[in-house]
């Protein structure tokens, strides 16, 4: 396994990413890590992505970060 740049939620072409599950909708859920930068700090943090949530959404420090552009899909 290997992580690979990805944006707006979108498989890049030829690339299988890790599937991490399903929304309460039944979309599937990829495994995906991104930078948050918040008045905490900047840390790399483990998240989800889809082209439905437009990009990866990672919570952290009570925070919930969509990122569209800038992560990375397992």
């Amino acid at each position: 396994m290997e992580l690979v740049a990805a944006s707006d939620g979108k498989i890049p072409v030829g690339w299988t990413p890790v599937q991490g599950g399903r929304d309460t909708e039944g979309h599937l859920l990829y495994h995906a890590i991104g930078v948050v930068t918040s008045g905490s700090g900047r840390a790399r943090m483990i998240g989800m992505a889809a082209e439905h949530l437009g990009g990866a959404v990672i919570v952290c420090w009570g925070e919930v970060h969509t990122i569209s552009t800038g992560y990375k899909l397992l």
